[in-house]
């Protein structure tokens, strides 16, 4: 986790906001128009079955069983554990350059049930007659579904590249399972004429407040974030000289009732004209889930079109009130419970320390225990944790800073540690122990292990009320360290180079390696390295839904803040709505996510279209959550399970959307990365 600084990032007072500071290709599973580039042997038909095709090196071999066209396809050998199982193309590599798109397809069927699988592009330059990469950009497929599957990954490719190489990876992560692959091309999409660019807009979310609803921007003028009302937004759209003449058609639909139009406006475009300010008219919003589409318009002919989705949310955060702690625990059913009770943990790593940023944490993104450290100070440490408890909020007391822990020796200072636990462990706001962060990448493993258990077991005789966190990072070390923690816990950030189906099999692992004893905390991304993106909103409560499904109730996002270049929560405040909304539903979901968990039942059509779900009973209704993992647009018809006759089945979070139940059996469908709550 990095050094702890509160970022702002220049903006529009609109919403118009910067999804991240560098340009995103969209990802597509359909293939455009476009220039077909020849590639070494596309459906795997040249070559001797038992060996590798020709055109390419590595760990694979032609196969003659059930391939997707032709007569072959591959097989994908690999050494469980192996840092490098790679099929490549090999030279003459493909001619590229500079500044070009492409979409590279293959098709993929496999059971692997954990660890990262992914077609791939190595950007390559040539110096003094030798091949140096530039970078390689990754596409995953969705692990254990064995039927075909189409994988497209659109790239643009970076200054200086001379020429392509195609892969087929498998990380080492990969421990068992087995994987196919068929009919490769690469299409080069030509570039199109920008008629209209709109400021980047995804999503965005206005909150119901005393001043009305409102989400926050960033203002560049005053070089802070402010609140803006649902009634002033707007949208900038700038347009080229060829657009002259054309008519901007605006219309906003209902995402949840067949798009019926809400309203829809026709703004004729004089000559000449550059920029435009469209205000939007979202006062007038019922609260609900809306798309947004502009469409520049020529005799009818459409020259661009731009979508968004919208967010109306009629009800408050309701910020949870805290009760001084006397003790905490955790349950036969893995709650964690505060004085008996159990208790929905909401928690952003590098959290501002000030009485206004963590009051604000609590009441606009239902925050409700938070990180706090004192530095080389045992001191501050007790001034923070108290600071936090007048702000409202429990404090994870961290225990590695230097004050405790000798960051030379990677030792902690046993008179310091005792004397923290003993400060802290009777104050009403401390929920628990942040011993250490991501131990299992310290060089010395073996002794870092000897010494995490050392750590653990002091504070443990000194205070068995409160629980001691160790956060991992590594699934193949997962069973050394998680033995010294109360929680099942650990980060890893998924988008957009790995599957979901990475983020399933850490936490299946993590589970098994603490006999499935412990809660599961899988830290949600709303981080990104410098270059890359964040998740989007879409993928984000994806990630979060499927944790649930694995029986996670706990959600930490990492992080607020981190410095720039990298993305992080404090730089974005259109992100920051995502996380508002989807704590919301957190705490709308509460009853749910602490009742029993039954056995759950084997759907096999869904589990084999890549959906992932959890069904339990609360208070006599039943609720069944379904999340769309895979690459396509999924339909299904399925008994739910204890489904009475008749009974409506309503959607939750969607308008008040009732299922089709048709001879009770449920009949929708998912998009990618979609969520469906069923109640009924």
């Amino acid at each position: 986790m990095s050094a702890w600084k509160n970022v702002m990032l220049a903006g529009l007072l609109a919403l118009s906001w910067c999804w991240t500071t560098t340009r995103v290709e969209a990802e597509s599973v359909n293939a455009p128009a476009g220039i077909q580039i020849p590639i070494p042997n596309p459906g795997f038909e040249e070559g001797i079955p038992g060996e590798t095709p020709s055109g390419y090196i590595g760990t694979g071999k032609i196969i003659l069983d059930n391939p997707h066209s032709g007569k072959h396809c591959i097989q994908q050998e690999y050494v469980p554990g192996h840092t490098w199982n790679c099929i490549q193309s090999t030279p003459p590599y493909i001619k590229s350059g500079p500044s070009k798109t492409y979409e590279l397809s293959v098709w993929c069927r496999n059971t692997v049930s954990a660890g990262n699988v992914c077609p791939g592009i190595r950007f390559i330059t040539f110096e003094n007659g030798k091949d140096v990469s530039i970078s390689y950009r990754w596409k995953p497929v969705v692990n254990n579904v064995n039927s075909w599957q189409k994988y497209t990954l659109r790239f643009t490719t970076p200054p200086k590249t001379e020429a392509l190489a195609i892969y087929l990876s498998v990380s080492n992560a990969v421990q068992s399972g087995d994987i196919f692959w068929d009919d490769l091309s690469l299409v080069e999409v030509p570039a199109k004429d920008e008629f209209m660019s709109v400021s980047p807009l995804k999503s965005a979310v206005f909150f119901k407040t005393d001043n009305g609803h409102v989400c926050r921007v960033n203002d560049p003028f005053y070089g802070k974030f402010v609140e803006i009302n649902s009634k002033d937004a707007f949208a900038d759209i700038k347009l080229d000289p060829k657009a002259r003449g054309s008519v901007l058609a605006l219309k906003v639909t209902e995402k949840y009732n067949g798009k019926k139009c809400v309203y829809s406006e026709d703004i004729k475009l004089a000559d000449g004209q550059s920029n435009i300010r469209i205000p939007l008219k979202l006062a007038s919003l019922s609260p609900g889930h809306y798309i947004l589409s502009l469409n520049l318009l020529n005799s009818k002919k459409i020259l661009a079109s731009y979508e968004k989705q919208i967010i109306i949310n009629g009800k408050s955060m309701n910020a949870t009130e805290l009760e001084p702690v006397k003790k905490v625990e955790i349950d036969a059913d893995k709650n964690l419970l505060v004085n008996g009770k159990p208790f929905l943990m909401s928690f952003y790593y590098h959290n501002p320390l000030d009485t206004d940023g963590l009051k604000e944490l609590k009441i606009a993104y239902g925050a409700t225990t938070a990180q706090v450290c004192g530095g080389n100070s045992i001191e501050a440490l007790c001034k923070n944790v108290e600071m936090a408890w007048q702000a409202g909020m429990y404090s994870w007391a961290v225990l590695f800073h230097p004050a405790m822990f000798d960051d030379k020796t990677r030792k902690w200072k046993d008179d310091a540690l005792i004397e923290t636990v003993n400060r802290l462990k009777n104050h009403p706001g401390l929920i628990g122990w942040d011993l250490i962060d991501e131990p299992d990448c310290d060089p010395n493993d073996e002794a870092m292990t000897r010494e995490v258990a050392r750590a653990a077991e002091i504070v443990r005789k000194l205070d068995p009320n409160h629980p001691i966190w160790v956060n991992l990072c590594q699934s193949h070390k997962f069973k050394k360290y998680v033995q010294y923690s109360d929680f099942a816990s650990y980060d890893t950030y998924p988008f957009p180079d790995m599957s979901l189906a990475v983020i399933e099999g850490n936490n299946k692992k993590i589970l098994e390696d603490s006999e499935n004893r412990k809660p599961l905390i899988a830290v949600l991304q709303t981080w990104a390295p410098a270059g890359n993106r964040g998740p989007a909103y879409d993928e984000l409560k994806a990630e979060a839904y499927l944790c649930i499904t694995q029986g996670m109730k706990s959600f930490t996002f990492y992080s607020w803040s981190d410095p720039e270049p990298q993305f992080c929560m404090a730089q974005n405040p259109e992100f920051q709505s995502y996380v508002q909304n989807l704590m919301f539903e957190m705490n709308a979901l509460r009853g749910f996510l602490f009742a029993p968990t039954p056995e759950q039942p084997v759907i096999k059509e869904l589990l084999e279209k890549g959906i992932r779900y959890i069904y339990k009973t609360v208070d006599e209704k039943n609720y069944f959550i379904a999340v769309n993992i895979s690459d396509s647009v999924q339909k299904y018809n399925i008994a739910l399970p204890n489904y009475k006759a008749k009974t409506q089945v309503e959607v939750l979070f969607e308008d008040g959307r009732i299922a089709n139940t048709g001879s009770n059996i449920l009949n929708d469908s998912l998009a990618p990365f979609e969520v469906h709550v069923y109640k009924y």
